[in-house]
């Protein structure tokens, strides 16, 4: 069986030419890593499957297609090939129209891009570490690939060595569902007192070294270019935390009954980047969630939060998780090297409620 019409090829934005019978035109389409091919609902699918007539090959080879599965998907064919496709591989789609005649064309590789992924911040964005610093954000402005984090970061000492074993190195990488924020761990063996690797080694960073982190440029965007540039940020490491964060140390600055004016809350040490995000929020006298966007300041050491409309003269409460950590992982209420087990007595509150009035 062979579909009585005649096709336009339309891969990667590219556009094959139309038959020279004159007749109505289909197209191809590359998208999303498939194949497909639209043609009319009536069309029932050949008696030897739509490969018969709908191929793809790659790299200009005509022996042989590559193989994969199809599917009807309302008006079209789509071909999904088995593996990926990839960007670096020509590819050359057949489809066979009325008395046998074939439409073809070849598409090269997609035109290769500017690079433009770059390293926005990473947090802490401080210019002194705790020793005992649990994590790092590192904050792209692309998605990137996976599996290139152990290879393209790096810890160097004050002579350009790289620090052995500072960052636990999980096959799992921790990014966030948009591919842009990756959270990196350092060792805890090393962090938590009474471990053989903090005895034996001691914390990653050491009070008063000074250190660089450095990403290299060769580590790859979700499409597959390189970073546009690489990032080098020098630290000096500072003495250890063990406290946990006292609230009634929080200072409250509350905005102005006049429009959308900040609300900010201060901190006497910087918190955790990504926590301060989604652990504090702004609730009403009636406990509804005031809506409105949060960030940072003063390296991580302020929660600044605008509301998305203005302020209505009333009573108000910050309210913050007592899971909310500082960046050497210490909590609210627990402190991040302290052994708990035995202690039945502590009480951790709900949450953290600091109210304020708007007049």
């Amino acid at each position: 069986m062979r579909i009585p019409i005649a096709v336009a090829l339309v891969v990667a934005g590219v556009c094959g030419a139309a038959s020279a019978t004159g007749q109505q035109t289909s197209e191809i389409q590359f998208t999303d890593g498939k194949f497909s091919v639209k043609i009319p609902q009536s069309i029932a699918a050949p008696a030897d499957g739509w490969g018969s007539i709908f191929r793809v090959y790659a790299g200009g080879a005509t022996d042989q297609p590559i193989i994969g599965s199809y599917i009807r998907d309302e008006g079209a064919v789509v071909f999904r090939p088995r593996y990926p496709a990839l960007p670096t591989m020509s590819y050359r789609v057949v489809f066979e129209a009325v008395g046998g005649q074939a439409f073809s064309s070849v598409f090269g590789p997609a035109a290769a891009r500017a690079p433009s992924a770059k390293v926005l911040e990473v947090y802490p964005s401080g210019d002194v570490l705790p020793s005992n610093i649990l994590k790092l954000y590192l904050v792209f402005s692309e998605p990137m690939s996976r599996g290139e984090v152990w290879k393209r970061l790096h810890l160097l000492d004050e002579s350009g060595v790289p620090v052995p074993l500072a960052f636990l190195e999980i096959e799992q990488e921790l990014w966030d569902p948009t591919g842009r924020r990756l959270t990196v761990l350092f060792d805890p063996g090393r962090i938590k007192r009474g471990l053989v690797p903090q005895t034996e080694m001691g914390t990653p960073i050491i009070e008063g070294k000074r250190y660089t982190l450095k990403i290299d440029r060769e580590w790859r965007d979700a499409q597959g270019g390189p970073m546009a540039q690489g990032f080098t940020r020098e630290f000096r490491g500072g003495p250890v935390d063990r406290t946990s964060p006292a609230p009634s140390s929080w200072r409250l600055i509350a905005p102005a009954s006049d429009g959308r004016s900040a609300l900010t809350v201060e901190f006497p040490k910087a918190m955790d980047f990504a926590l301060m995000q989604r652990m504090v929020e702004v609730q009403d006298a009636n406990g509804r969630r005031v809506a409105g966007s949060v960030s940072t300041g003063k390296h991580e050491r302020q929660w600044i939060f605008v509301p998305s409309r203005p302020w209505d003269v009333g009573n108000y409460k910050v309210i913050a998780s007592p899971d909310l950590e500082d960046t050497c992982g210490n909590r609210v209420y627990r402190a991040f090297d302290v052994d708990t087990k035995g202690d039945k007595a502590v009480k951790i509150p709900a949450a953290v409620e600091i109210p304020f009035t708007i007049r």
